[in-house]
């Protein structure tokens, strides 16, 4: 008898036991279409990155071409105190809704992150052509130096001294070397025996790099950077001494805000120290920093324009932004009249495309649209009184009213801004938590406005602490909140304690 191991029996049985076999199963799976994929990713552009995407569209698109934008029929809606905003007649009040996750846009940066204006810029004599390409080009803070100092009327050694200076200045402005080191390092290298290089010859030109813009460029040390900076205003003579000697002598004191010790070391009489104290918080301890700003900022386009006309707030899409498309019909008619199929198959893809990215775009010119009239509608109060009559205000909330997802709201409301009497804000500005749990409860922005107008309004000589702020908002505007509430909003405005305004002061 043959005796079969106890492993190979088993693997044996199991493999006889297996059968290929054939199974149906049905499975539900989210599939967005190129169509709805376009329709979200405008959704979520801001105005600037959405032209662009439209001119690439356009360039690579012979059915698509961009008409002159008509502000008599621009896309408008109406709010008013005691009625819903209204749909303009050309949109459909069918809303929009792209219900997925997936395509949360980023954490929205703070509204004053975009609040930037363009900095003014001293005309020369140069081309009007390259003026302009100069004023829309980055660029650095050494590029900024050497430019102004190729304008000045110097010889050609003062500007080879100029360029070594230029060339150890930091971003903040202040030199990576002391003055000395680089005149040895222009010794080294430049090599002119008939005349060599003198110092003072050297610090002639370092005063000049210091008054260019932005004025304190190119000193060795905060004290300098301020003594620089204080040489080009028109000041009493008192004054001038005052700041000096505060600068040189007690700029450790200044740090600190101790203004009583200051005046009782200094000896600088009442009147002289506090307007030298003010003019030095006026300086800027780095004054290449500004160059870097310039160069960092964004200019905001705004979507939406809103205006008052006698009872009603007005709401239309900004006319600014041109982003009208219309389809060729040089090449709709050689689509018609086409006979070979090859010809039909290619422009029938040109069409389909072109069709969707105008379809894409009337979506996102729409949903934006309702979106900006049901904000305005329920915060008319800001518009009408400020930000103390703010009004708490959810994205879920806002999701609800208008019957769309709130991943919409948070794509549409993102990088997406509108022009108010009261100013530029991003839409994502008038979300707000709530505080308490009454059916209309204060806003965080509201509760943050009304701190600011009492510690505003607070006497000089005896401020409001915390707690006193608490109770006060509870008994003049019935809002219950606690102390480090209180002390938190306050931190978020950069307004100082109560012993620091006090200390101010005195």
């Amino acid at each position: 008898m043959i005796q079969i191991p106890v492993a190979a029996f088993l693997f044996h049985t199991v493999l006889s036991n297996m059968k290929q076999s054939l199974q149906l199963k049905t499975s539900q799976q989210l599939r967005l279409s190129p169509q709805l994929q376009q329709a979200i990713r405008f959704l979520q552009l801001s105005t600037v990155d959405l032209k662009k995407e439209i001119q690439e569209a356009v360039d690579n698109n012979p059915l698509l071409e961009i008409e002159p934008f008509d502000d008599s029929s621009s896309q408008t809606a109406q709010t008013d105190a005691s009625n819903e905003p209204s749909i303009p007649e050309q949109l459909s009040t069918e809303p929009i809704d792209f219900d997925t996750e997936h395509y949360a846009p980023d954490n929205a940066s703070k509204f004053d992150d975009y609040v930037n204006k363009p900095v003014s810029t001293q005309h020369t004599n140069l081309d009007w052509g390259e003026h302009y390409e100069r004023q829309n080009t980055s660029e650095t803070l050494q590029e900024s130096l050497r430019w102004q100092l190729n304008l000045t009327h110097i010889t050609d050694r003062d500007k080879l001294i100029g360029a070594y200076i230029i060339d150890a200045i930091l971003d903040n402005g202040r030199l990576s070397q002391s003055p000395e080191f680089i005149f040895e390092s222009i010794l080294l290298n430049e090599h002119v025996d008939d005349d060599p290089f003198d110092f003072d010859e050297f610090e002639v030109v370092r005063h000049l790099i210091q008054q260019l813009h932005p004025i304190g460029c190119g000193c060795n040390s905060l004290v300098e950077t301020l003594s620089v900076q204080i040489q080009t205003q028109s000041l009493h003579v008192e004054v001038i001494n005052a700041i000096h000697s505060l600068i040189t002598k007690h700029l450790d004191l200044l740090g600190s805000h101790d203004m009583r010790k200051i005046s009782r070391m200094s000896h600088i009489p009442e009147p002289y120290l506090t307007q030298a104290i003010d003019i030095i918080r006026s300086l800027n301890p780095y004054p290449g920093e500004l160059i870097g700003q310039q160069s960092s900022q964004h200019y905001i386009i705004p979507d939406l324009v809103m205006h008052r006309e006698k009872e009603q707030w007005i709401i239309r899409l900004n006319s600014e932004n041109k982003l009208q498309l219309q389809l060729n019909e040089h090449y709709i008619n050689i689509l018609s009249d086409s006979k070979t199929e090859q010809s039909k198959a290619y422009l029938k893809e040109y069409l389909l495309n072109a069709k969707t990215l105008i379809k894409s775009l009337d979506t996102r010119n729409q949903t934006l649209l309702n979106v900006g009239s049901c904000i305005i509608n329920i915060q008319q109060g800001f518009f009408t009184h400020g930000a103390s009559a703010m009004v708490a205000l959810t994205q879920k909330q806002l999701a609800d009213d208008l019957d769309l997802h709130e991943s919409t709201i948070s794509r549409v409301t993102t990088q997406k801004y509108i022009l108010t009497p009261r100013g530029v804000f991003e839409l994502k500005y008038f979300f707000s938590s709530q505080l308490g749990n009454e059916a209309h409860g204060h806003s965080a922005i509201a509760v943050q406005n009304m701190i600011k107008e009492m510690i505003k309004s607070e006497p000089p000589e005896k401020p409001l602490s915390d707690s006193k702020i608490a109770k006060r908002l509870l008994k003049e505007r019935g809002v219950d909140i606690a102390r480090r509430t209180v002390a938190k909003y306050r931190e978020i405005l950069s307004i100082p304690t109560y012993n620091e305004r006090k200390r101010i002061f005195k």
